[in-house]
């Protein structure tokens, strides 16, 4: 999970001590009534039956009825303060949303640690009563069957919920700590987890019994809110938090999930859709397991570690791992055959549990890492065609070897490779062993099945053989009763059922030893095949029964508490002794802690670098040393094992030996024998030849009279024989014709299907093209309509801003001064160049002779052009104008002590006032066009900026020729240039007239003479 920022713990002053007791108040057995009648379900197959029935015809509302509790019966449950709450307010909001990125304080973002001491958090508990979500199995009853001083705080549990826009789940307030979720799964295990088990239940309706899958739904929703609330406080071993207590938790769950994998499988609806569900809900916790387990300070058998991974609870008998009781609370639980299971609370069962107030001060804490890790190859046996397995083993001896070389994690090596080999006698002589803990009998349930349909497929290619010479049958017949012990099956019609399923033929015969008669399985007459779905065509599965007689015997009568606190795990499933390299990283960690180094940011730095290299030098070598001790014992177990092979082989070696001498004594006798049995046979065949002689031409006859019947009747075989052949060739030619059509209809279906796919996705992607293109249309419409906008209303601003005398004084001057090339300013020196020309021809009438005054012009305008060095600035002046108007001021700015930028855009249009009739009037423009290039850069962008103040000014400007009306249109000034020489040309009039058909009546205008 994602971490949160401004999640802190709570101040030093608020903070309860980890030894002190905490906020929930301690559970208390319950006064139980001695006299009521013992719970003991039925466990025929009719009553079975009727229960399934009864719920598939039951609506969901009807069950919901059953599940959830009235509002009016947890009303009352309230405590009183809640009771207040819930008073006051009618309605529920969640914790508001911050105003944040989730990025800027990302640098002071802590680990969610939290701080809710009840099973379920106040607010939810308020909310799930005014919403009728508490369950039948949260109902408090006190006096009856809880304690008289318990609450429905006491007894609702925090639900599963994910997290949401409007709804966060990451409040301290709201996630329990370590010590409260061990406390959580301590009272699923000793209130609710076998409630399906004790008999009639006073909550639900009718006082019936509830449900196993509502009980199994109701814990499996709360555990997954156990693993989610340690995933919030970022338990997730390297790199995050890390201890003890979230490891035995997340054991005690995954214990479960493996025990109702088997034990729920006589529901059919827990087969048929919880069982997949259990299995990936038991994959995840398996997962953070791992996690946990290799974690890289070691932190697993850690109580309350600290940020070295040294353990911080020293006193560890204030605690009992979250167990309150050793026994399950109210009515003995019976199991679901009638049997009664051992419910007491002292006895020597207990020392075999992991888990309990016992096992405080056991050296791993009360985990159990070698039952997980081979739970977890089992678990994994199917992944990747096995090779997840095999890297995870061979991880486990290159790092782990003592986890390695542990009892359950060979013996799960050993179920893999059994189940890989398909060497199904091997399997279930595991699975019947008494050694086999019961977890692992429960993982291995789910590949009966398969294992027995290799089984059958086997041993029908394998039995029913035929000798070559004499065509009898080998191993043909199999008595029943021993594939019933070879495969495991609970009876013998279950192993019937399955021959049957699987076209195996089956017989009854009668015992020649017992005169009676028995089933019996002849695999000459048989064919395996598995049954197909006579409409889909898939595979039929044949579910197995639930193995009473080999898995749930094992139990021993242990109840479901004591499975989950180890009471069944088996030998090995514990670390006994703590790793060294464990106590070596401790004792470096301590040591470096206490050196007392300098308090310089420098030297500390240097010095934690320094200790994280020996801590990694330390765990290298502890590997290393571990790596040669493993491998010196290994040489030593080899060498002994093979001086016990020679000393065999020796033994073994003179044995035969003296078998050989007794051999040969044996065969003398016996040829001598046969000597003397041969010399009698010899004279009695003389005296018989002498019989045979005489009977030979009887024995002719009768045997010719029997050739000719034998003929006979061979030939009438042969031919019933052909009949046969063709009958079920001609029954097979019909199946097959009958399957291709089934297969060439499905075929028509599947491309008819393809085909309406994919003109669905393209008439889908056709309108995703066009939406598209109608956005980018829109878009660019409004982006063209804005800038526009913008353009109008920075100069209507400024134009309704200053004054109308600044406007028709101070501007125009302003501007004609600085447009003029006339002007002053000498940057246009054309008059200059003008006179200048007439001078040096003074007897030139250049105000009479218009042809001559357009060559002077044209000759004073190069010269300019040439001389002219640098252009001169629009923008500049615009800005000039703008920072020195003190009557200036934009809408809306009234405070100047906050910096603001203020641009204009202007955009300046040029037209010539020269007609276009002659040859001489083109050239004279376009050298006018040059020259106005060379001083004012036509279509060239410019721009300047300046600061006066608290404001900067900002020109962009360009200069535009236009020679028509729609380059005029978006204009902000016009700059019309007319060339007058004299009143004797009044040509320039025409071009001002043509100006004025162009330019638009508002636009301002600025004539350059």
């Amino acid at each position: 999970e994602k971490q949160r920022q401004n999640l802190s713990p709570l101040p030093e002053d608020e903070e309860e001590s980890e030894d002190a007791p905490s906020k929930q108040p301690a559970r208390k057995t319950p006064p139980l009534n001695a006299s009521a009648a013992p719970f003991v379900p039925s466990a025929s197959r009719q009553h079975q039956k009727s229960a399934s029935n009864n719920n598939k015809s039951q609506s969901l509302a009807e069950r919901n009825a059953i599940r959830f509790a009235k509002p009016d019966m947890t009303n009352m449950a309230l405590p009183p303060d809640l009771r207040a709450k819930a008073e006051e307010s009618t309605s529920y909001s969640p914790v508001p949303q911050q105003n944040s990125s989730g990025r800027e304080d990302l640098s002071r973002a802590q680990a969610l640690v939290g701080t809710c001491q009840y099973y379920c958090p106040d607010e939810e508990l308020l909310r799930r009563q005014r919403e009728s979500d508490i369950q039948q199995l949260e109902v408090v009853l006190p006096g009856k069957l809880h304690p008289t001083d318990w609450t429905i705080r006491n007894t609702a549990v925090k639900r599963f919920r994910r997290s949401a826009a409007d709804y966060k789940l990451d409040v301290p307030e709201w996630v329990r700590p370590p010590d409260v979720l061990e406390q959580v799964c301590g009272y699923l295990e000793e209130w609710v987890m076998e409630r399906d088990r004790q008999g009639p239940d006073p909550r639900f309706p009718q006082g019936q019994t509830p449900p196993s899958l509502d009980v199994y739904q109701f814990i499996w929703d709360r555990t997954r809110m156990i693993r989610k609330d340690f995933t919030l406080q970022n338990y997730v071993g390297t790199g995050g938090q890390c201890d003890a207590r979230a490891v035995r938790c997340h054991e005690r769950i995954a214990r479960w999930h493996a025990m109702c994998e088997h034990q729920l499988s006589h529901i059919q609806d827990f087969t048929t859709m919880q069982s997949q569900q259990n299995i990936q809900e038991l994959g995840q916790t398996m997962k953070t397991l791992n996690q946990f387990y290799d974690d890289s300070l070691h932190r697993s058998t850690v109580e309350v570690p600290d940020k070295n991974g040294k353990e911080t609870r020293q006193d560890l008998s204030k605690f009992s791992h979250g167990c309150s009781s050793d026994a399950v609370q109210g009515q003995a639980p019976v199991d679901f055959d009638g049997s009664e299971l051992i419910n007491a609370d002292s006895g020597s069962h207990l020392s075999q549990r992991i888990i309990g107030k016992h096992a405080v001060n056991s050296p791993s804490h009360g985990t159990a890492e070698p039952e997980m890790r081979g739970l977890y190859m089992l678990l994994t046996m199917n992944n990747e065609g096995g090779m997840e397995v095999l890297k995870y083993a061979a991880k486990l001896f290159q790092d782990r070897p003592e986890i390695y070389h542990s009892k359950p994690v060979q013996l799960a090596l050993e179920i893999f490779k059994a189940k890989k080999e398909y060497n199904y006698a091997r399997f279930f002589s595991i699975l019947r062993a008494p050694t086999t803990p019961y977890l692992f009998c429960c993982i291995m349930f789910k590949h009966v099945e398969l294992m027995r349909k290799v089984a059958l497929r086997i041993m029908s290619k394998a039995f029913g053989a035929r000798k070559k010479d004499t065509g009898e049958a080998i191993y043909d017949a199999y008595p029943l009763s021993r594939l019933v012990e070879l495969l495991c099956f609970e009876d013998a019609d279950e192993a019937l059922n399955a021959c049957q399923h699987y076209n195996i033929t089956v017989k009854q015969v009668r015992s020649s030893s017992r005169d009676e008669m028995a089933d019996v399985i002849f695999w000459k007459s048989s064919e395996f095949q598995e049954p197909t779905h006579p409409e889909k065509g898939y595979v039929l599965p044949l579910q197995p029964k639930k193995m009473l007689r080999t898995i749930e015997s094992k139990l021993s009568g242990a109840t479901r508490l004591a499975v989950c606190r180890g009471e069944v795990s088996g030998e090995g499933a514990t670390l006994q002794t703590m790793p060294q390299y464990q106590a070596t990283i401790n004792k470096t960690c301590q040591s470096i802690l206490t050196m007392g180094f300098p308090s310089t940011p420098q030297v500390v730095d240097d010095h934690a670098r320094a200790a994280a290299l020996l801590k990694q030098k330390q765990l290298e070598k502890a590997r290393q040393d571990q790596e040669r001790r493993e491998v010196e014992r290994l040489e030593k177990e080899r060498k002994r094992g093979e001086e016990e092979r020679a000393r065999n082989e020796a033994k073994k070696a003179k044995e035969r030996e003296m078998e050989r001498q007794r051999m040969i004594e044996i065969k003398k006798k016996e040829d001598e024998a046969a000597r003397q049995a041969q010399r009698e046979k010899e004279e009695a065949e003389r005296r018989a030849a002498e019989e045979r002689t005489r009977e030979e031409v009887k024995r002719r006859a009768l045997e010719e009279e029997a050739r000719r019947k034998a003929e006979i009747e061979r030939q009438r075989a042969k031919e019933e024989a052909r009949i046969r052949a063709e009958e079920e060739r001609r029954r097979e030619e019909a199946a097959r014709k009958e399957r291709e059509r089934q297969q060439r209809i499905l075929e028509e279906k599947r491309r008819q299907e393809e085909a309406r796919r994919r003109e669905i996705l393209r008439l889908e992607l056709e309108a995703k093209r066009k939406r598209e293109a109608e956005e980018r249309r829109k878009a660019k419409e409004w982006e063209d309509k804005v800038n526009a906008a913008r353009k109008v209303l920075v100069w209507k601003r400024w134009r309704h801003r200053a004054s109308r005398s600044i406007e028709m004084t101070q501007g125009s001057s302003s501007s004609l001064n600085r447009l003029d090339p006339t002007f002053s300013s000498g940057r246009l020196d054309l008059r200059q160049a003008l006179k200048k020309a007439c001078q040096e021809e003074p007897h030139t009438e250049i105000y009479k002779q218009s042809k001559d005054s357009l060559s002077i012009l044209r000759r004073a305008i190069e010269a300019a052009i040439q001389k002219s060095t640098t252009q001169l600035s629009l923008a500049q002046m615009a800005t000039s104008e703008l920072a020195s108007s003190s009557n200036f001021m934009p809408s809306g700015e009234t405070d100047i002590s906050i910096d603001t930028r203020l641009t204009l855009l202007l955009k300046v249009a040029v037209l010539i006032a020269v007609p276009d009739d002659t040859t001489d009037s083109s050239k004279f423009a376009e050298l006018l066009h040059c020259w106005l290039d060379s001083q004012i850069g036509l279509g060239k962008v410019s721009r300047y900026s300046t600061k006066t103040g608290s404001r900067i000014f900002e020109t962009r400007s360009v200069v535009h020729l236009c020679r028509d009306v729609d380059d005029c249109s978006d204009c902000d000034v016009a700059l019309v240039v007319v060339p007058k020489l004299g009143s004797t040309l009044d040509y320039p009039n025409l071009g001002l007239k043509r100006a004025n058909k162009i330019l638009d009546d508002s636009m301002p205008r600025v004539v350059l003479a």
